[in-house]
Formats: structure tokens, C-alpha cells, sequence
């Protein structure tokens, strides 16, 4: 169960994110306990999963292609910051300035964030996608500095969309049958 768990992870399109994730704490985690008593272990947990990762983005940008099936949009894999900025532009809009709104609407509508933010779904967001290369640089721009103004609305996001990792046996409404199993 364990093996299979983690393979559904990994094996997403998000999965090389979340392994790289693991070893910028891995890492610095190691070098730590190398000064303080060693530890044989933990370099072989960073060789694991620095393979692991290397296997997930061969599986996602080698296999998956060569076998012709295709990739995520770019609105699927900015789920997470748009779900970000879209909670951020429904519970703190009178901190948007003017400039921020501007940039966000280059990439998502900005007047249908609010309405289109669901805490526990992310598709109606992420649906609103709309940007372009330039526009994410400015966009990514702007997102860092809204959550550093507010970490917790950042936080919240990232928490309530993926809850149900955490507590699979959650019924929602907004996600139907998927949650049931």
C-alpha cells in the first residue's frame, strides 16, 4: 500500500516537484548529522530519492510522450499558485494594487477568481488560464510578493486543496464520488 501510495504521488506531473522538494530538505538535513555523528543511512535516502526523481521526469518527459500520450496543460500544472492567488484576490482584495490586478488578468481573468475559487477543487481556477511565457515571469513576480504579505492565505490554499491526502475517507460535494475511494 505504502509502495503504491507513494507511486501514485510521484508518478503525477507534479511528482518531480514534490521529490525535489524532498531533497532541498534532504540535503541540508544530511549535512547537518554528517557534522554531529554521520550517517551512512541518509545518503543512501538522498540517492534514492535523487533516482526517484530522475526516473519521474524519464517517465514524464520520455516515456509518456514516446508512447503518445500527452502531457498536462500549463493551467494543470499552475494549479497550485493560481489556487494561491485566487484565494488571496477573494479574502484580501483590498490589498491588490492596481499594477498586481493587472498582471494576474494577463494570465486568469481576474473579475472570475473570486467565483471561480472552490477550496477543496482547483479545475475552475486553473480552467481561466489564459497567459503566456512573458506574462508568467511578471505573474510569478507578483505571486511571490502576495504571499509573503500573507503566508497564511498561501498556506490555507495549499492545505484545504489538498486535504484529501491527508484524509482520504473526506466526502465532498464539490468533488463528488472522487473523494469516496
Amino acid at each position: 500500500l505504502a509502495a503504491a501510495c507513494l507511486l501514485l504521488g510521484v508518478l503525477r506531473s507534479n511528482g518531480p516537484h514534490l521529490l525535489l522538494a524532498l531533497l532541498m530538505v534532504l540535503v541540508p538535513v544530511a549535512l547537518l548529522r554528517r557534522r554531529k555523528a554521520g550517517g551512512p543511512l541518509m545518503g543512501k535516502v538522498i540517492a534514492a530519492v535523487g533516482a526517484a526523481f530522475c526516473l519521474c521526469l524519464c517517465y514524464l518527459n520520455l516515456l509518456l510522450p514516446a508512447l503518445g500520450i500527452p502531457g498536462t496543460s500549463t493551467g494543470e500544472a499552475l494549479s497550485l499558485p493560481l489556487m494561491q492567488t485566487a484565494r488571496y484576490v477573494k479574502y484580501c482584495p483590498e490589498d491588490v494594487t492596481e499594477e498586481e490586478r493587472q498582471i494576474i488578468d494577463q494570465v486568469v481573468d481576474y473579475d472570475q477568481l473570486p467565483e471561480a475559487y472552490r477550496e477543496h477543487l482547483g479545475d475552475y481556477v486553473k480552467g481561466l488560464y489564459r497567459g503566456d511565457g512573458k506574462a508568467l515571469a511578471r505573474y510569478f513576480t507578483v505571486w511571490l510578493r502576495q504571499g509573503l504579505r500573507h503566508p497564511e492565505v498561501y498556506f490555507s490554499a495549499t492545505f484545504n486543496n489538498v486535504y484529501g491526502y491527508f484524509y482520504p475517507g473526506a466526502r465532498e460535494t464539490s468533488m463528488g464520488i472522487y473523494m469516496q475511494y
